[in-house]
């Protein structure tokens, strides 16, 4: 998680971050993609964010639209 965060640093701009058109040269777009917002920054909050009372690790699912789906019980912490 800490090496997307520091990778993603290097590509914020004035209005957001910039999509990358090559990630071999890093040449970077004057875009930002919509699911940036909205799926890569939660990931990146999920990974961080500590147990409490809204989210406890471990016992739910997020769905790609970040619905929170619990998991059955008997699946949590399961290896």
């Amino acid at each position: 998680g800490a090496d997307v965060l520091r990778s993603l640093q290097a590509l914020v701009v004035p209005c957001g971050v910039a999509a990358l058109s090559d990630v071999v040269n890093r040449t970077a777009e004057d875009t930002m993609e919509s699911f940036f917002l909205s799926e890569t920054l939660k990931y990146l909050y999920l990974l961080f964010d500590p147990d409490d009372a809204v989210y406890t690790h471990g016992k739910y699912v997020f769905t790609t639209e970040a619905h929170p789906l619990p998991l059955a019980r008997g699946l949590h912490n399961a290896s």
